[in-house]
């Protein structure tokens, strides 16, 4: 039987080589981005170049892109700033 997945509000699957980068980053930078040590300052140079690539990806400035730990956490900023 072939699953039909219809939740993608909530989530969707990951691409394969999605899922490859995301392994291969993980093993690799795991710091904390807020931290002011090495490990935390090369999480933190991630983030920061991820927000450039989405910011140009869609003409936006890096300023007016917030990257959030998840939904929930997306969804209290919309709301309360």
């Amino acid at each position: 039987m072939t699953r039909i997945y219809l939740d993608h509000a909530a989530t969707s699957p990951m691409a394969e080589e999605v899922i490859e980068v995301y392994t291969a980053e993980m093993k690799e930078v795991f710091g904390n981005p807020s931290s002011i040590h090495q490990t935390g300052r090369k999480a933190r140079k991630k983030v920061d170049d991820a927000r450039t690539i989405l910011a140009k990806s869609i003409g936006a400035h890096e300023s007016e892109i917030t990257i959030t730990s998840g939904g929930t956490e997306a969804d209290n900023y919309a709301v309360f700033g």
